[in-house]
């Protein structure tokens, strides 16, 4: 046997398919690549087609004739070569790929022949993924993501970095302390990807509350920062962070006095801190605008506390929950 034969082989039992992702876009229901091997019937059909769904999931269709805005793959089996047409209306090419078979046979051939298929889907779709280059209007949206979600699987050069672009944002919260504290206030949000499916954000906010009483009111201000690990799902558009983090900051309480000369007004600066658990639904509006709505639950690890005649009246204590939205844009 020849070293390039020996080559081929080993290529072919030691690869590593890389599996669709069968839940992307609305369209997950339907495949968007159709397969006709009718002039293969000399060849192992069923392994050719099984090894193309082990690489492309469910994005391949059981039917084989042509569909609109679905790429259209036909394997022309011959002698000694297969000649492999990929008609692909997302990226609006038409390719076409010889293959010499002669040195294989059996199962090899067909292995060496699916896999052939999906490389060259993959390289249709490959466009996609380039920056600055609008992809066709004549297919739908979730089609041409779930094409673009596969090659950003697949295809990963050695040695590149994954883009990872950063988001910034503004916000609008309001929260409220189990001690019957209620804040409102705005804030700025700064996040980017980790990995493909984690990310890390950073928070900043600034709130103000009241409390009232009869020696006097509390008036409070706070200033916090925040930082949160979140784990991402994402279907099409639309992402739901699950996140963990820790919140310090500095609280400002400054009395009023209502006592009519019982009590003296004063004010105060003191940290706090706490840790907290959040989910956050984030829609891509457009390519570089993102809506974003999170909801907050947490504890207070070191807390402050404000004195009215002897008793306390207004706390930054026990724990919390708020509700930010607001905007964001891609960096």
């Amino acid at each position: 046997m020849r070293p390039i034969t020996i080559f081929v082989l080993v290529a072919i039992f030691t690869s590593s398919p890389v599996l669709a992702d069968s839940n992307l876009g609305g369209e997950s229901a339907k495949g968007i690549v159709t397969l006709d091997l009718s002039s293969c019937a000399s060849d192992n059909v069923d392994l050719i087609r099984g090894v193309v769904q082990l690489e492309l999931g469910d994005l391949l269709r059981t039917t084989s004739q042509p569909e609109q805005q679905v790429t259209h793959v036909r394997a022309e089996c011959r002698t000694d070569e297969v000649l492999i047409t990929v008609d692909d209306p997302i990226t609006e090419k038409l390719l076409h790929r010889t293959l010499a078979t002669g040195a294989l046979a059996g199962t090899n051939k067909s292995r060496m022949v699916g896999l052939a298929i999906a490389e060259l889907v993959a390289a249709s779709w490959a466009e996609l993924q380039l920056e600055r280059v609008p992809t066709t209007q004549a297919v739908s949206s979730p089609v041409t993501d779930r094409a673009s979600a596969f090659v950003r699987k697949r295809v990963q050069p050695v040695g590149a970095v994954p883009k990872r672009p950063w988001r910034t944002g503004a916000d609008v919260r309001l929260s409220s302390h189990s001690t019957g504290l209620k804040m409102a206030g705005v804030g700025a949000t700064m996040g980017r990807d980790w990995t493909e499916n984690v990310e890390l954000n950073a928070t900043v906010d600034y709130l103000r509350g009241n409390q009232q009483g009869p020696g006097g009111d509390v008036h409070v201000q706070s200033t916090t920062a925040g930082a949160d690990i979140g784990a991402r799902l994402r279907f099409g558009q639309v992402d739901l962070v699950g996140e963990l983090g820790m919140r310090f900051g500095a609280v400002t309480l400054r009395g009023e006095d209502k006592s009519r000369g019982l009590a003296t007004a004063s004010s105060f600066s003191s940290p706090w801190g706490g840790a907290a658990a959040s989910a956050k639904l984030r829609i891509q509006a457009t390519s570089w605008l993102l809506v974003q709505v999170r909801a907050e639950y947490g504890a207070v690890l070191v807390g402050v506390s404000a004195r009215v005649l002897g008793r306390v009246q207004s706390q930054v204590e026990g724990r919390w929950m708020a509700v930010t939205t607001g905007l964001a844009i891609v960096l």
